[in-house]
Order: structure tokens, then C-alpha cells, then sequence
């Protein structure tokens, strides 16, 4: 969201338009209507964030200790023996409201609105420009009040082995199963179910998968020498 139009920003907010400190944030897990830029709680969050953003952003990634010392700050939770691997681009508006599992992979220039929890599974793949919106705002326009109304949070679930195609939009209140695949340029408005494949907007189960991969799929897909790379 933007920077509030009535005085300040969302990091120098006026102290006469502050409510107490700490008061929005439940709201915003809860997803209740909130207003972000008048906690100082929230406010400090982001400001913390966009400069751990910043400074992953512009650290080579072959400088690894330090990049995965950046996100152990950032992130709520994730797995320092197995960090993700988190191409440049990326953005993210808190990071201590997402947790991620272990072998993670997101491509360039993906975006994290974790104004709800968001929590992504093991042995994840995103795609370039992959989006996970935990944020909303009101429908109507007197309620949404340009940037002086109330904003909602909602969680965003992925699954464990999910595969997310290039530029897949997974909006706030969904959750994605076990082993999905998100075709690209979808919009995720649901829930899917574990081992689908969804494409579309909005997108739309277009096959089932088996849980486990069959004899001949495993060896079709087999990279000789490479044990460790087979199923």
C-alpha cells in the first residue's frame, strides 16, 4: 500500500495520529481491518525489513554466509541447514510473518505480502515474478477511503513440493496442497487440492497427480551418475 496521504509516511508517521503501540498488529494477523502506518510496532517491522531487503538485494550470491545471515534476521522461521535460495528483485513487507521450509528455491523479482501469516512448505520452486499477496482492502470505495482507510491481512499457504509457474498470482486466503503445480500467469483465488495441476484466471484444476511418480516417469526423468537427483 501506499504512504498514508494525511501527514508522514509509513516510517515517520505524525505521533498525534498514533494509536498504541502494538494495537494493530493482532488486527492484521487476525484479519481485521487495521490501519498499518499508526503502530509503531508494524512500522519499525517494515522499516527493519526493507533495509534486510535491500541489503540482500545488493549482495552477491556467491557471498552465501552472509546472505543466509540476512535471512535468519528477515524470516519468522526457516531452516539454517537448508536456507532458500532467493534470487535478486526480491521484496517481502515484514518477513517475521512468513516461515519457509527447507530447499526453497524463488526465482527473480518475487514479492511477499505477509500482512497475514504466509508459510511456504519444503522442496518449493517459484518461478520468476511469483506473488503471494497476504493483503486486501475494502471493496467499496467510501470504506477504502483512498490511502486514509483500513487494510486486511490473509494467510497464504504453500504446501510442501509445489512447483509455482512464472508470474502466478496467490492471492490472500488460500491455501495450495502438498505437490501442486501453479501454471504460469495463473491467479490462485482458492484452495487447491494436494497434487493438483491448476492454470488460469482464475485458476482452475486441470488434472489429479498420483502422490508418487511412477517406474517409468522416474526413469525418464533420471540424470545418469547423478544418484542424488533421482526421485
Amino acid at each position: 500500500a501506499p504512504p498514508p496521504a494525511s501527514g508522514g509516511t509509513f516510517f515517520s508517521s505524525n505521533p498525534a495520529r498514533m494509536l498504541p503501540a502494538g494495537s494493530q498488529q493482532p488486527r492484521m494477523l487476525a484479519g481485521l481491518p487495521y490501519v498499518q502506518d499508526r503502530d509503531a510496532i508494524l512500522v519499525a517491522q517494515r522499516v527493519h525489513a526493507r533495509k534486510l531487503v535491500s541489503q540482500l538485494n545488493s549482495t552477491p550470491m556467491d557471498q552465501v554466509e552472509e546472505r543466509v545471515a540476512m535471512m535468519k534476521e528477515l524470516f519468522g522461521d526457516m531452516d539454517p541447514a537448508s536456507p532458500p535460495w532467493i534470487e535478486h528483485g526480491f521484496h517481502i513487507d515484514f518477513g517475521c510473518y512468513t516461515s519457509i521450509g527447507s530447499d526453497v528455491y524463488m526465482n527473480s523479482n518475487c514479492t511477499i505480502l505477509d500482512c497475514g501469516r504466509v508459510r511456504i512448505g519444503s522442496r518449493c520452486l517459484f518461478a520468476t515474478n511469483v506473488q503471494l499477496l497476504g493483503a486486501t482492502h475494502p471493496v467499496h470505495y467510501e470504506l477504502r477511503n483512498g490511502t486514509k482507510g483500513p487494510e486486511m491481512g490473509a494467510e497464504v499457504t504453500i504446501g510442501d513440493d509445489c512447483w509455482l509457474g512464472s508470474g502466478a498470482l496467490i492471492l490472500g486466503g488460500v491455501t495450495i496442497g502438498k505437490g501442486c503445480v501453479v501454471g504460469a500467469g495463473s491467479v490462485v483465488t482458492r484452495d487447491v487440492p494436494p497434487f493438483s495441476v491448476v492454470a488460469g484466471n482464475p485458476a482452475r484444476v486441470l488434472r489429479t497427480l498420483a502422490e508418487h511418480a511412477t517406474p517409468e516417469e522416474i526413469a525418464a526423468h533420471t540424470v545418469p551418475g547423478l544418484a542424488d537427483v533421482a526421485p
